[in-house]
């Protein structure tokens, strides 16, 4: 047998667990759900899944970690400026359009049933980013005011994301990356 049609098969296998994976979460967390639930939606043995996935957190993990290295790309490529409004418009637009390709994953993962400590990993990456370019642009030692400022942006952003998710992403992207980036940039003025 060719390794191309191994690969496809690999390939194939992967998609239908990731795709069982998301329906399962659709009506219920993580832990509650088991390898015989998956293996049965994915019409595939207990044994290829193993081959796999030591655990359907392993499988959520995988299927997180490729979301977590996009959106970190785009966190990288923009907040390495002096100007932490500098970009900011596009970075946020960036991450929106990721979450949009993305929007099977982003609605389990931003859901009802989604994994807490994924947005907690998200949200602790863009503070590290965003810390360290208002500390240097704006000259603002004082951590524990970024922190409040952070959170409140943060959480802002995300509430707005989620509402956007949960209403089916009727709005263009360049809207809701408008909202944002002009909320959070009169912020930043008037905060700092």
């Amino acid at each position: 047998m060719s390794n191309s049609k191994i690969d496809r098969r690999v390939k194939y296998t992967k998609m239908v667990l990731r795709q069982s994976l998301l329906e399962l979460m659709k009506s219920k967390p993580i832990d509650k759900i088991t390898v015989k639930e998956i293996c049965e939606l994915a019409d595939i043995n207990r044994g290829t899944f193993y081959s796999h996935y030591s655990e359907p957190r392993a499988l959520l993990e995988q299927i997180q970690n490729e979301l977590f290295n996009d959106i970190k790309a785009t966190l990288d490529k923009y907040l390495t400026n002096a100007d932490p409004t500098s970009g900011a418009y596009e970075m946020v637009l960036e991450i929106i359009k990721c979450i949009e390709s993305n929007s099977d994953i982003c609605k389990i993962l931003l859901g009802e049933h989604g994994d807490s400590d994924f947005l907690k990993r998200i949200i602790d990456l863009a503070y590290e980013k965003s810390r360290e370019s208002w500390s240097l642009s704006m000259k603002v030692k004082d951590e524990k005011l970024i922190e409040y400022f952070y959170g409140f942006v943060s959480s802002g952003s995300i509430g707005a994301i989620q509402l956007w998710i949960q209403s089916g992403m009727v709005e263009p992207p360049e809207m809701l990356a408008t909202v944002i980036d002009e909320l959070t940039s009169q912020g930043l003025k008037i905060f700092f």
